[in-house]
């Protein structure tokens, strides 16, 4: 019996040698630009991008939203798998085809007063354009504060957003401010998260992602540990793991590896 082909190096496409499938069956997948230099790993794992812990400071209560955002299919990659190992906690997919190009900054001023100085609010968050009227929407943000007349020793001053209350836009710091922040005086910027699986500014509001976990992962949602695998081909531009806590203790941890 004839063996069948395994596909190979089949034409060249924008100065780019081109791999397909044995019949032409296969999405084409540019493996190699015309001087000979490759586009980037066949495969990459990323290891943990999620470990949160059962106890400690880092610990989360029970019905606490989080995300852990990326991008397989911008980044030419074609399969992704997320394994997961989860206590007390619901995993959901999501996806946007809303572009996030990264940079992008929102500057703006405390709508009230927080004498610890461990959280900036701010109204302007939960009203258009932004819209964040989520819990958890812009977790891992870089909040940088530049000015505030009233306490100058927070000019300057870096911090993570650790928690966000989308009724209020109460943003909770991962560590508090020399001083308060004061209604209408301290002015802050919002920069894209340090890591790659973080919130950028330019994310889309929750109402523009829509629940894929069914579509590419064949169930509702996970609530016990496990793996999913999927084909970025038919997904979008950015996509992210939603996860809500179900009760104390919890934990969780992503594991995600990525392939052309």
């Amino acid at each position: 019996m004839a063996k069948k082909p395994i596909g190979g190096l089949s034409h060249l496409e924008n100065l780019k040698f081109v791999w397909t499938g044995p019949n032409g069956d296969q999405p084409a997948i540019v493996i190699a630009n015309w001087d000979g230099s490759s586009v980037g790993p066949i495969a990459s794992t990323d290891g943990a991008v999620a470990d949160i812990p059962t106890s400690g400071p880092d610990a989360i209560a029970s019905g606490v939203t989080t995300y852990t955002y990326f991008d397989f299919a911008q980044q030419g990659y074609r399969y992704g798998s997320i394994q997961h190992f989860i206590t007390a906690t619901t995993l959901t997919l999501e996806m946007t085809n809303i572009p996030s190009p990264s940079g992008e900054q929102i500057s703006s001023v405390a709508s009230a007063t927080d004498g610890s100085g461990a959280t900036i609010t701010d109204s302007a968050l939960i009203a258009s354009p932004h819209d964040y009227i989520k819990d958890g929407e812009l977790d891992t943000l870089i909040v940088v504060i530049n000015s505030d007349t009233t306490t100058p020793a927070n000019v300057g001053q870096q911090r993570v957003v650790k928690s966000y209350n989308g009724t209020t836009g109460a943003m909770t710091l991962d560590s508090a401010l020399p001083g308060p922040s004061t209604i209408g005086v301290t002015q802050y910027i919002l920069r894209d998260s340090e890591s790659e699986f973080g919130r950028r500014v330019s994310d889309t509001d929750s109402s523009n992602w829509s629940d894929v976990t069914n579509i590419l992962c064949n169930e509702i949602s996970a609530t016990v540990s496990g793996t999913w695998f999927f084909d970025t081909e038919i997904i979008a531009v950015r996509m992210r793991v939603k996860r809500v806590t179900t009760g104390t203790p919890n934990s969780c941890k992503l594991l995600i590896a990525r392939g052309r």
